[in-house]
Protein backbone atom coordinates (compact mmCIF):
# COMPACT_ATOMS: atom_id res chain seq x y z
CA UNK A 1 0.00 0.00 0.00
CA UNK A 2 2.55 2.53 0.87
CA UNK A 3 4.43 1.52 -2.26
CA UNK A 4 1.60 2.39 -4.46
CA UNK A 5 1.20 5.35 -2.74
CA UNK A 6 4.71 6.09 -3.25
CA UNK A 7 4.39 5.67 -7.06
CA UNK A 8 1.65 8.01 -7.07
CA UNK A 9 2.86 10.70 -5.40
CA UNK A 10 6.39 10.29 -7.60
CA UNK A 11 4.04 10.22 -10.52
CA UNK A 12 2.42 13.71 -9.97
CA UNK A 13 5.39 15.35 -8.73
CA UNK A 14 7.29 14.37 -11.87
CA UNK A 15 3.85 15.37 -14.04
CA UNK A 16 4.10 18.60 -12.10
CA UNK A 17 7.50 19.71 -12.71
CA UNK A 18 6.68 18.54 -16.47
CA UNK A 19 4.02 20.55 -16.87
CA UNK A 20 5.73 23.84 -15.60
CA UNK A 21 9.07 22.82 -17.70
CA UNK A 22 8.36 21.56 -20.78
CA UNK A 23 4.27 22.26 -21.97
CA UNK A 24 2.76 25.22 -23.17
CA UNK A 25 -1.07 25.37 -24.16
CA UNK A 26 -2.60 27.60 -27.13
CA UNK A 27 -6.18 28.12 -28.11
CA UNK A 28 -6.58 29.15 -31.98
CA UNK A 29 -8.64 30.47 -34.18
CA UNK A 30 -8.68 31.14 -37.75
CA UNK A 31 -9.83 30.11 -41.67
CA UNK A 32 -9.86 27.07 -43.64
CA UNK A 33 -9.45 27.51 -47.49
CA UNK A 34 -10.99 23.47 -48.40
CA UNK A 35 -11.62 21.31 -51.52
CA UNK A 36 -12.59 17.82 -52.76
CA UNK A 37 -9.94 15.82 -54.93
CA UNK A 38 -11.79 14.34 -57.21
CA UNK A 39 -14.84 16.62 -58.21
CA UNK A 40 -12.48 18.02 -60.82
CA UNK A 41 -12.24 21.52 -59.72
CA UNK A 42 -9.05 23.44 -58.95
CA UNK A 43 -8.25 25.82 -55.81
CA UNK A 44 -9.08 26.11 -52.35
CA UNK A 45 -12.68 27.36 -52.87
CA UNK A 46 -14.80 26.49 -49.74
CA UNK A 47 -14.31 28.69 -46.87
CA UNK A 48 -15.03 28.16 -43.74
CA UNK A 49 -13.84 28.76 -39.37
CA UNK A 50 -11.39 26.75 -37.26
CA UNK A 51 -11.41 27.04 -33.89
CA UNK A 52 -8.21 24.52 -31.53
CA UNK A 53 -6.73 23.99 -28.22
CA UNK A 54 -3.06 22.50 -28.69
CA UNK A 55 -0.49 21.91 -26.39
CA UNK A 56 3.49 21.88 -26.89
CA UNK A 57 6.03 19.66 -25.62
CA UNK A 58 9.71 20.62 -25.32
CA UNK A 59 12.28 17.98 -25.58
CA UNK A 60 14.78 20.89 -25.80
CA UNK A 61 14.99 24.86 -27.61
CA UNK A 62 14.78 23.02 -31.29
CA UNK A 63 12.47 20.64 -31.07
CA UNK A 64 8.93 20.13 -29.53
CA UNK A 65 6.06 17.60 -29.78
CA UNK A 66 2.76 18.87 -30.47
CA UNK A 67 -0.80 17.83 -29.90
CA UNK A 68 -4.38 19.23 -30.50
CA UNK A 69 -8.14 19.16 -30.97
CA UNK A 70 -9.56 21.07 -33.72
CA UNK A 71 -12.99 22.07 -35.29
CA UNK A 72 -12.93 23.60 -39.33
CA UNK A 73 -15.78 23.78 -40.90
CA UNK A 74 -14.69 22.26 -44.41
CA UNK A 75 -16.48 21.36 -48.21
CA UNK A 76 -16.42 22.07 -51.81
CA UNK A 77 -17.05 25.57 -53.81
CA UNK A 78 -17.67 26.24 -57.18
CA UNK A 79 -14.39 26.37 -58.40
CA UNK A 80 -13.41 29.26 -60.96
CA UNK A 81 -16.15 29.93 -63.54
CA UNK A 82 -13.72 31.05 -65.98
CA UNK A 83 -11.22 27.93 -65.72
CA UNK A 84 -11.35 25.14 -68.33
CA UNK A 85 -13.20 22.02 -67.05
CA UNK A 86 -12.23 18.96 -69.19
CA UNK A 87 -14.68 16.47 -70.55
CA UNK A 88 -15.95 14.45 -67.92
CA UNK A 89 -15.49 16.78 -65.46
CA UNK A 90 -18.26 17.18 -62.10
CA UNK A 91 -19.14 20.43 -60.20
CA UNK A 92 -19.36 19.17 -56.65
CA UNK A 93 -20.73 21.96 -54.16
CA UNK A 94 -20.47 20.21 -50.57
CA UNK A 95 -19.90 21.24 -47.00
CA UNK A 96 -19.24 19.24 -43.53
CA UNK A 97 -17.52 19.77 -40.38
CA UNK A 98 -14.59 17.98 -38.98
CA UNK A 99 -13.99 17.36 -35.49
CA UNK A 100 -10.17 15.95 -35.23
CA UNK A 101 -7.39 15.51 -32.36
CA UNK A 102 -3.67 15.06 -33.82
CA UNK A 103 -0.03 14.70 -33.00
CA UNK A 104 2.97 15.88 -34.81
CA UNK A 105 6.71 17.62 -34.52
CA UNK A 106 7.77 20.94 -34.44
CA UNK A 107 11.52 21.96 -35.34
CA UNK A 108 13.43 25.27 -35.24
CA UNK A 109 15.13 25.16 -38.76
CA UNK A 110 17.47 28.37 -38.48
CA UNK A 111 15.65 31.15 -36.60
CA UNK A 112 13.57 31.06 -32.81
CA UNK A 113 10.53 32.92 -34.52
CA UNK A 114 9.67 29.93 -37.17
CA UNK A 115 8.89 26.95 -36.15
CA UNK A 116 8.01 23.99 -39.04
CA UNK A 117 6.99 20.48 -38.85
CA UNK A 118 4.47 18.27 -39.47
CA UNK A 119 2.22 14.99 -38.01
CA UNK A 120 -1.19 13.24 -38.52
CA UNK A 121 -4.78 14.01 -37.50
CA UNK A 122 -7.82 11.43 -37.06
CA UNK A 123 -10.89 13.30 -37.65
CA UNK A 124 -14.47 12.79 -37.01
CA UNK A 125 -16.80 14.11 -40.19
CA UNK A 126 -20.03 15.53 -39.20
CA UNK A 127 -23.12 16.41 -40.98
CA UNK A 128 -22.18 16.39 -44.43
CA UNK A 129 -24.23 17.32 -46.84
CA UNK A 130 -24.13 18.95 -50.66
CA UNK A 131 -26.56 20.88 -52.76
CA UNK A 132 -24.98 20.54 -56.30
CA UNK A 133 -23.08 17.69 -58.15
CA UNK A 134 -23.92 17.99 -61.72
CA UNK A 135 -21.98 16.30 -64.42
CA UNK A 136 -20.68 19.45 -66.50
CA UNK A 137 -20.71 18.12 -70.07
CA UNK A 138 -24.35 16.50 -69.91
CA UNK A 139 -25.12 18.42 -67.38
CA UNK A 140 -26.88 15.41 -65.22
CA UNK A 141 -27.28 15.34 -61.77
CA UNK A 142 -25.38 12.72 -59.70
CA UNK A 143 -26.44 10.95 -56.26
CA UNK A 144 -24.04 9.89 -53.47
CA UNK A 145 -25.23 7.53 -51.21
CA UNK A 146 -24.47 9.32 -47.84
CA UNK A 147 -24.48 5.67 -46.29
CA UNK A 148 -21.54 4.78 -48.23
CA UNK A 149 -19.44 7.91 -46.96
CA UNK A 150 -16.98 7.40 -44.03
CA UNK A 151 -17.36 9.11 -40.84
CA UNK A 152 -13.69 9.46 -40.09
CA UNK A 153 -10.51 10.03 -41.79
CA UNK A 154 -6.77 10.28 -41.49
CA UNK A 155 -5.26 12.87 -42.76
CA UNK A 156 -1.38 14.32 -43.12
CA UNK A 157 -0.67 17.98 -41.83
CA UNK A 158 2.59 20.05 -42.96
CA UNK A 159 2.97 23.05 -41.04
CA UNK A 160 4.87 26.39 -40.60
CA UNK A 161 4.31 28.81 -37.69
CA UNK A 162 5.59 32.14 -37.31
CA UNK A 163 6.36 34.11 -33.99
CA UNK A 164 4.60 37.97 -34.82
CA UNK A 165 4.61 39.16 -31.35
CA UNK A 166 5.33 38.02 -27.45
CA UNK A 167 4.22 34.41 -27.73
CA UNK A 168 1.38 35.16 -30.66
CA UNK A 169 2.01 33.01 -33.67
CA UNK A 170 0.96 33.08 -37.37
CA UNK A 171 -0.27 29.32 -38.30
CA UNK A 172 -0.33 28.11 -41.88
CA UNK A 173 -0.93 24.47 -42.64
CA UNK A 174 -1.66 22.11 -45.16
CA UNK A 175 -3.97 19.05 -44.73
CA UNK A 176 -4.74 16.19 -47.08
CA UNK A 177 -6.69 12.62 -46.18
CA UNK A 178 -4.92 9.78 -46.75
CA UNK A 179 -8.72 7.87 -47.08
CA UNK A 180 -11.19 8.44 -49.72
CA UNK A 181 -14.52 9.21 -48.25
CA UNK A 182 -16.39 7.17 -50.18
CA UNK A 183 -16.32 3.43 -49.66
CA UNK A 184 -18.16 1.57 -52.21
CA UNK A 185 -16.49 3.80 -54.97
CA UNK A 186 -16.78 1.09 -58.19
CA UNK A 187 -20.40 1.36 -57.63
CA UNK A 188 -20.17 5.60 -58.04
CA UNK A 189 -19.88 7.97 -60.66
CA UNK A 190 -17.55 9.49 -58.46
CA UNK A 191 -14.24 7.50 -57.64
CA UNK A 192 -12.72 9.66 -55.01
CA UNK A 193 -14.15 12.27 -52.14
CA UNK A 194 -10.62 13.24 -50.54
CA UNK A 195 -10.90 16.54 -48.59
CA UNK A 196 -7.83 18.62 -48.49
CA UNK A 197 -7.52 22.20 -46.92
CA UNK A 198 -4.73 25.24 -46.26
CA UNK A 199 -5.26 26.74 -43.54
CA UNK A 200 -4.65 30.20 -41.55
CA UNK A 201 -4.91 30.76 -37.98
CA UNK A 202 -3.47 32.87 -34.97
CA UNK A 203 -2.84 30.95 -31.74
CA UNK A 204 -1.37 32.12 -28.44
CA UNK A 205 0.78 30.13 -26.61
CA UNK A 206 0.30 30.39 -22.50
CA UNK A 207 3.53 29.32 -20.81
CA UNK A 208 3.38 28.21 -17.47
CA UNK A 209 7.05 28.66 -16.64
CA UNK A 210 7.63 31.76 -18.66
CA UNK A 211 11.13 32.48 -17.59
CA UNK A 212 12.28 29.06 -18.42
CA UNK A 213 14.22 30.06 -21.27
CA UNK A 214 15.71 33.12 -19.27
CA UNK A 215 16.67 31.11 -16.46
CA UNK A 216 18.29 28.25 -18.49
CA UNK A 217 20.29 30.33 -20.39
CA UNK A 218 21.53 32.90 -17.18
CA UNK A 219 22.63 28.47 -16.01
CA UNK A 220 24.52 28.41 -19.37
CA UNK A 221 26.98 31.74 -18.83
CA UNK A 222 27.36 30.82 -14.79
CA UNK A 223 29.32 27.41 -16.14
CA UNK A 224 31.13 29.33 -18.93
Amino acid sequence: MNSKLGFVFIFLSLTSTLFSQRFTFAPEVGIAYSQIDGDWLQGFDKTGSLFGLGTNYFINDKFSLAFNAKYMNLGSGNGGKKQNKPSGAIQFISSFSSASIGAGFMVVPFNSKLRIGGGINYNRVVDFSYNTLVQLTTQSRIIIDKDKLRTNYLAYNLSAHINIFQNVYANISFYKSINNLLEDAESSDIKSVVPYYLTYSLFYEFDPNPKRKRAKGKKKRGIN
